[in-house]
């Protein structure tokens, strides 16, 4: 076997074997998204490159996304002082302003356009209220278990908010 016919069987080999190593020739779909992911990082990239975590250094968070379109998405700060009250009703106004500028949660319902590599979330319900009802679409990407989507007009500071997730489940086939 020549040289040359050895580059294009692998050539060849490499693009028939591609999907099944994580890769894929066509755009993703919902089924390629759904699972359950933690937040790896949230963070404002601004316009001179300078990377600012949005919630502090390590952060926490799940995000859901169902294979039938539902999500549910969760994100605060690693650490957030205990309220002295053992009831979250009772937070003093410090406390409950550390909490609310500390995480964010909301959930809906979701789609996935994989040939413009786009996620659509539909919020139905926010912990900021003042996204309830809206639709937020943003560029992502996902490389074997970790998806990236990203804003440009993050909620602090300038330049870009840049989220990865790193998937830890996927939905069990029933």
């Amino acid at each position: 076997m020549t040289l040359a016919l050895v580059k294009v069987s692998g050539a060849a080999l490499s693009l028939l074997l591609w999907p099944f190593l994580g890769g894929s020739t066509q755009g993703q779909t919902i089924n390629d998204v759904a699972g359950f992911y933690r937040l790896v990082a949230i963070d404002n990239v601004r316009p001179n490159g300078e990377v600012v975590p949005q919630y502090g250094p390590n952060p926490k968070g799940a995000l859901s996304l169902d294979p039938s379109g539902r999500y549910v998405l969760f994100v605060r700060r690693a650490q957030l002082t205990n309220f002295e009250a053992p009831n979250i009703r009772e937070g003093s106004a410090q406390e409950n302003r550390a909490v609310v500028r500390g995480s964010l949660a909301h959930s809906g319902t979701y789609t996935i356009d994989g040939s413009a590599k786009t996620i659509t979330l539909r919020v139905e319900a926010s912990t900021f209220p003042n996204l309830d009802g809206t639709e937020i679409k943003r560029p992502f990407t996902l490389v074997e278990n970790d998806l990236t989507y990203s804003m440009s007009v993050p909620s602090v500071g300038s330049g870009i908010a840049r989220l990865v997730w790193r998937r830890v489940k996927r939905p069990s086939a029933e």
